[in-house]
């Protein structure tokens, strides 16, 4: 039998525990509450938005009130014009990680640098969303920490 032992401060099962979340959608978009339901799931705190420039603007401003910025892609030009956002987040002063959403791509994308966008095929399982946070999250974590 094998035993493991986890002595470790921050919940692992809550992935975005505390995180909060800029989720930027459209009202009446299919499975927009699920996808809502999903994010609060991992312990992030969402707030919807439905105005891309808007949003790009705001953040640009300021950035550092939000851990995770997720695109549903396909109402706002397609995964090309996430990418784009991707770009813009990424060279702010304090880079944003980003998870775009999309229905026209089967493959899904889970990226080894933080700094690249996530892409998901939309409707997103829980599963993929955990590891696509997970990916892009993993530096909040210490996981290198001596143990005590």
């Amino acid at each position: 039998m094998i035993r493991a032992h986890f002595d470790h401060p921050h919940p692992v099962d809550r992935v975005g525990e505390g995180v909060r979340v800029l989720l930027l959608t459209c009202a009446g978009t299919p499975g927009r509450d699920a996808l809502i339901a999903r994010l609060c799931a991992t312990g992030a705190e969402v707030e919807t938005a439905e105005e891309l420039y808007s949003v790009l603007g705001d953040l640009m401003d300021d950035s550092s009130d939000y851990g995770l910025f997720v695109m549903e892609c396909d109402a706002f030009g397609g995964v090309d014009a996430g990418r784009r956002a991707a770009a813009l987040l990424g060279q702010l002063k304090r880079p944003l990680p980003v998870i775009l959403l999309t229905a026209d791509r089967a493959e899904q994308h889970f990226p080894d640098d933080w700094r690249d966008p996530a892409i998901l095929h939309q409707p997103v399982s829980s599963v993929a969303l955990r590891v696509g946070m997970e990916q892009l999250l993993h530096r909040r974590f210490d996981w290198d920490r001596p143990a005590m």
